[in-house]
């Protein structure tokens, strides 16, 4: 059985492995993060790039592969994969060059900690909005492929690149992340929260 959002799951597919292919080095290889330093862009790229040639040359492998009892839900699906980009859009805005490790890489780069919304509601709305753009993609799609992008970004978000990212703020940031993650969740949002300070 096949479905006209083929293009999502392989969307999902070919975008997902630069969440962790960047992220895990950048926290939690803090020698090689410090020895590549903004080198790290082009190297995952080029990690990356034979993954998304193959992913694209093989839809066949990926698409058309319904789960066994998942009804897809679009009209669910739909609005979280808007809420998602959403949220990832006013993340960037608000970070800017900061959203894509530039702090990290470039350590005379001083930055504070960002605690405006959506970042006063949970630490980590960046993370957030993927797991709803994957999670939607799997309510669209009802595919194999969707449920496994879609499970393996909460598993190494949340297991892996979350603690070590966190970690590596706390060396960086020291007592203002602290405090900071103190009063803000981590992922679930409370924005009431966030505004008694």
């Amino acid at each position: 059985m096949s479905h006209p959002y083929h293009l999502i799951t392989e969307a999902s597919l070919l975008f997902w492995p630069v969440i962790p292919l960047f992220w895990i080095p950048v926290h939690g290889l803090p020698g090689l993060r410090r020895w590549l330093g903004p080198a790290l862009y082009p190297l995952t790229f080029a990690v990356w790039l034979p993954w998304a040639r193959w992913v694209i040359h093989h839809p066949g492998l990926w698409t058309g592969h319904p789960v066994p009892g998942l009804r897809p839900l679009p009209w669910l699906g739909w609005p979280l994969l808007a809420a998602g980009c959403a949220l990832q859009t006013w993340t960037a805005l608000i970070m800017g060059a900061k959203i894509i490790g530039l702090p990290e890489l470039l350590p005379h780069r001083r930055q504070g900690v960002v605690a405006t919304p959506p970042f006063s509601w949970c630490r980590h709305p960046t993370y957030l909005s993927h797991h709803l753009i994957f999670v939607g993609a799997l309510l669209i799609t009802g595919e194999w492929a969707s449920l496994a992008v879609a499970l393996l970004d909460v598993a190494v978000t949340q297991l892996i690149i979350v603690p070590l990212e966190e970690r590596e703020l706390e060396e960086r940031l020291g007592r203002d992340y602290l405090e900071y993650a103190r009063r803000v969740p981590r992922l679930i949002p409370r924005p009431w929260r966030g505004r008694r300070g």
